[in-house]
This record gives C-alpha cells, sequence and structure tokens, in this order.
C-alpha cells in the first residue's frame, strides 16, 4: 500500500476509534436509584411538589430520570487524543495533495497577476492562457498592460522577461497596449539627446550628434528605425529629408544579459550630420533636430517588419550662438 494511502488509513481508523470512545465516555450508564429532573438534573428526593424546585420543570415519569450519570474520564481522553491524532495525519495528507492543484485557473484575476508579478511561473503561464482564450476583460487587459510596463520601468532587469515582452506583444495584437502604454514603452527602451558645439564663426562648419542612451535590454525583439531628418538653425532649414535611417535589432536572443544590457545607460552615436558654413547673422538661435522614430516588432527568425506598431515625430533642441567670422575660435 502507499504511504499516502496507509496514513489515510490509519486517520480514519484513529478518526472513527476516537469518536466511538467519546461517545462512550459522555453517554454512560446511570449509577444510583435517587430520583433527578431530566432537564437540570437537580436531586428530586423528598420532593413534595409537582414542579421541579430548581428549574421550574413539570415533573412527570418522563421528566424525572433515575441515578446519575459517571463520565468515563479515560474513555474521554484517549478519544480526544485519537481525534487529534486523526486531525493532523488527515490535514497533513489533504495540504500535500492541495499542494499538487493548480488552483491559478479558478483564482480571482487581481490574485493570479500578483503572483505572476513575483514571478510566479504558474501564474505567469495562467495570465497568458486567460488573455489567449480571451477570458480577460478590457479593464483586466488594461491591468496587464500596466502591470508589464511597472516591470519594464523596474531598474534592475526583470525576471521572466521574455515572457512579459511575449505577453505585450500579444496585448498589442488584441488591441489593448493604446498609444500611452506604448509612449511609456518607447521611453523605456531608448532616449536620445543632441549633442552640439554650443558656439560657432559664421562659415565654420560643425558637428551636430543624436546620441541614445540605452536604458532597456537591448536584446528585446524590437527594431527602432528613425526616418526622414531635417535640421533648422532658427528658422532656416539647413538640411532636408536627411536619411537617417538606422535599426536597433536584438542581438544575442539567447544570452544572459550584461550588466551594460539593462539598468546602466549606454550612450551611442546614433546619427552624426556635418553641418556646412554657417551664414546667419551673429547671435543665439535655436538648433532643431527632427526625425520619425518607429519601432517594429521582430522575431527572431527573420520575418519581415511589417507595420510598426508605434510611429511619433520627435523634435531635440539645443541653443547655438553664431559669433562674428572674426572672433576667436570658440573651444569645442
Amino acid at each position: 500500500m502507499n504511504a499516502p494511502y496507509t496514513v489515510l488509513a490509519i486517520g480514519l481508523a484513529s478518526l472513527l476509534t476516537g469518536a466511538v470512545l467519546v461517545v462512550r465516555g459522555l453517554l454512560s450508564k446511570r449509577v444510583g436509584g435517587a430520583p433527578h429532573c431530566r432537564k437540570c438534573g437537580y436531586n428530586l428526593t423528598g420532593r413534595v411538589s409537582a414542579v421541579c424546585p430548581e428549574c421550574g420543570a413539570v415533573l412527570t415519569s418522563r421528566s424525572i430520570v433515575y441515578g446519575v450519570r459517571r463520565r468515563r474520564v479515560a474513555q474521554l481522553v484517549l478519544g480526544a487524543f485519537l481525534l487529534v491524532v486523526s486531525g493532523i495525519l488527515i490535514g497533513v495528507l489533504a495540504y500535500a495533495r492541495a499542494k499538487q492543484v493548480d488552483w491559478y485557473p479558478y483564482a480571482p484575476f487581481a490574485w493570479v497577476l500578483a503572483d505572476a508579478r513575483r514571478n510566479v511561473n504558474p501564474a505567469l503561464t495562467e495570465v497568458q492562457r486567460r488573455y489567449i482564450a480571451g477570458e480577460l476583460s478590457s479593464a483586466q487587459a488594461l491591468q496587464l498592460s500596466e502591470a508589464i510596463l511597472e516591470e519594464m520601468e523596474q531598474r534592475q532587469r526583470p525576471q521572466n522577461l521574455e515572457v512579459w515582452v511575449a505577453m505585450m506583444r500579444l496585448l498589442d495584437e488584441g488591441g489593448h497596449f493604446g498609444l500611452p502604454q506604448k509612449d511609456r514603452f518607447a521611453r523605456r527602451l531608448l532616449a536620445f539627446s543632441l549633442d552640439v558645439q554650443r558656439a560657432v564663426r559664421q562659415g565654420d562648419s560643425f558637428v551636430v550628434t543624436l546620441r541614445a542612451h540605452v536604458a532597456a535590454p537591448i536584446s528585446w525583439p524590437v527594431v527602432v528605425r528613425h526616418r526622414h531628418g531635417t535640421v533648422r538653425i532658427g528658422e532656416r532649414l539647413v538640411v532636408d529629408n536627411m536619411a537617417v535611417s538606422k535599426d536597433m535589432a536584438p542581438p544575442r536572443p539567447m544570452s544572459p544579459p550584461t550588466r551594460d544590457d539593462y539598468g546602466e545607460s549606454q550612450d551611442d552615436v546614433w546619427h552624426s550630420v556635418v553641418i556646412g558654413s554657417v551664414d546667419l547673422a551673429p547671435g543665439w538661435y535655436q538648433l532643431e533636430f527632427a526625425v520619425q522614430q518607429e519601432l517594429f516588432w521582430k522575431g527572431f527568425s527573420g520575418e519581415d517588419l511589417g507595420e510598426p506598431f508605434w510611429s511619433k515625430q520627435l523634435t531635440y533642441r539645443e541653443e547655438l550662438e553664431v559669433l562674428a567670422a572674426e572672433a576667436s575660435a570658440p573651444a569645442r
């Protein structure tokens, strides 16, 4: 016989034996012949009334008993001990059995999502299953997308990152990953800044650099692309429809992340443009670098990117001082 069934048999036998002993201990035979009130147990020896002087019950042949019960203390104690033992054995067996059951299909969504964020793998699987099966309401899908973004915005690399990203892509394909969520995701993925010489003489050329600050795992299956770059100085368009396309594809999808893969920003030259001689009057101008940024989902099998799931015109600005041609060369 298997050990669990042996424990169950012992527990049930202890339960039955203990119950019998407790009943026998409580319902022992009456000893003696003195009359007593059945209701309150008052000794009616020498009574002169048809009413119990203790509780007021009407005394009849059915309401009078003879003798008193003597509790069998030994049987009561042994029976109670066996009941406790049987409860422990059956409780341990039931707990071990309950741990083998996957309760997540029956649990409320909020409970399952909270456990998923604690990286309980069965909970993660259940959240994904419910969404694919269409069992989540629009409010619950929004709650899921917000939870994923919060995981992505953590300083340290989230555990089960691939599962979270897969769910994010499912939410997007199902129409539950709206523009506000995509904006947050884009900011988490890459941040850009404009690097430009703050002062330049009339007639001199200078370099405008757009730097990317990688603040997210570059192993995500996402391609970032820039298109249609323009550069303005003040009201003057100095570069128009520049070919600034550059992709950020997912390298080494199966390799573990390094310190630089997540958490610590890395500066990267994304675009660098040489601006020819500046023919502007001396003074302060606003330099404006505008590009169309697009995000694409990309698998690891090299399939076509398709349409971007997020696209936005981004503009980066810096102040630029134009000095007279005869001025000293500005410090770089």
